[in-house]
């Protein structure tokens, strides 16, 4: 029987793994491409479709609905356009389960699983079993979605279990801290106690797949780009595309900015202007940000802002400000980690993990 195990490890940049992580060498390690804008919501469905946003449909963690005039978080499983791993095991009679930090990930990437929950609402006989999870802010949560992780596994055997941690401890400390290098040496420990079991299971042939969503850089410099183009005379709203409920994690703050102009003719122009921003890294029109990092163009702005490594877009007194947080959206957080336990494959991007686990688990059970 085959049995596949995926694990996001939300926010793991490469840098954390400089460590001595001895569990972590049992895999077969690569690193690869997350998908742009790199945050949480385009790359973890991207990882459950094994799609791109031009298919799948998530853009942003935050949509602003022009039509409608309204904004909201994308936090919906009827958002997504594309069926998940998910949908697609249990169509042909396999048993599925996913366990997430963030409630928000399970509401948006559960759809068609057989058990699921998260820190922030557990299911009562895991608490019965391993005790109540921890604050959402804390080092000590990821622990106890591992210990869990476990439970479910041994106790619920699933054919296709998915896993995805917390990125409060990058965003809050950086590779080099020692509450960061914790951090990773309690994840290579229970890592080590998951392949403990899975090579326990000889009944059982297991492909394990460990990724991250995204990398974390340390930004210092902020733009507001309303406010940039207003003093050009452009009117436009900016939408975070990093932007979610967890504000303490990166204070809605990212590396990534969808612009929404006010009247269309002054697209151009607003172009022009943020091109000729320091700190500015790419600036693409809708059209362009569709073809080049495969989004959908329905879900997207007019344009779309990509900064430099040290720099995030966000409401500030000024068009330009400081910040000291650590964040990610932009091209600097793509590289991550792509590490595979128990065959050997090429996987060059995240998102090819959903078809490469969905390809084993449906050929020759």
């Amino acid at each position: 029987m085959k049995r596949a195990i995926v694990i996001c490890l939300d926010g793991c940049d490469p840098e954390y793994l400089e460590e001595r992580l001895p569990n972590f060498h049992r895999f077969k390690q690569r690193f690869g491409d997350a998908i742009v804008p790199t945050t949480t919501n385009v790359n973890s469905v991207s990882i459950i479709t094994g799609a791109y946003p031009k298919e799948h449909g998530i853009t942003s963690n935050f949509y602003y609905d022009r039509k409608l005039g309204k904004a909201y978080y994308m936090e919906s499983a009827d958002s997504i356009l594309v069926e998940n791993i998910f949908e697609k095991v249990t169509k042909r009679g396999f048993k599925s389960a996913l366990i997430t930090a963030k409630d928000k990930l399970r509401i948006l990437l559960g759809k068609g699983t057989s058990l699921s929950f998260s820190a922030e609402e557990p299911t009562r006989w895991v608490i019965n079993r391993i005790g109540p999870p921890p604050d959402i802010y804390s080092i000590e949560v990821n622990e106890w979605l591992f210990r869990s992780f476990l439970e479910v596994l041994r106790g619920f055997d699933p054919d296709l279990s998915f896993l995805m941690t917390t990125d409060y401890v990058m965003h809050k400390f950086p590779p080099e801290s020692q509450e960061a290098k914790r951090n990773m040496r309690m994840i290579d420990k229970w890592l080590g106690t998951l392949l403990d079991y899975v090579e326990s299971k000889k009944t059982s042939e297991y492909l394990v797949c460990l990724t991250a969503d995204h990398g974390m850089s340390n930004k210092i410099k902020g733009i507001d780009l309303e406010k940039l183009l207003e003093k050009e005379g452009i009117k436009a709203r900016s939408i975070p595309i990093i932007k979610d409920r967890y504000i303490l994690h990166h204070q809605n703050m990212g590396g990534s900015s969808y612009l929404y102009v006010n009247v269309e003719s002054e697209i151009e122009n607003a172009i022009d202007v943020l091109s000729g921003t320091e700190g500015i890294e790419e600036v693409l029109s809708r059209e362009e940000a569709s073809l080049i990092y495969n989004l959908h163009p329905d879900r997207i702005g007019d344009i779309m802002v990509l900064g430099e490594k040290d720099v995030v877009f966000g409401q500030g007194e000024k068009e330009f400000f400081e910040v000291n947080l650590r964040s990610h959206g932009s091209l600097h957080e793509r590289k991550v980690p792509i590490f595979v336990y128990g065959d050997v494959f090429e996987v060059k991007e995240n998102k090819d993990i959903g078809s490469l686990v969905l390809n084993w688990l449906m050929n020759e059970q």
